[in-house]
């Protein structure tokens, strides 16, 4: 199961975090201009 599924499923917050901390990586490497998700970081 994906935190994210975990986190919708159950509402607990501990799973959001898992969310959270798992998708700031690719926040970091998002490309607005282009509007994608580099598969490296910068």
């Amino acid at each position: 199961m994906s935190w994210g599924r975990a986190w919708r499923l159950t509402g607990d917050d501990t799973w959001r975090t898992g969310v959270v901390q798992t998708a700031d990586p690719l926040i970091q490497r998002y490309n607005p201009l282009v509007r994608f998700i580099r598969a490296w970081a910068p």
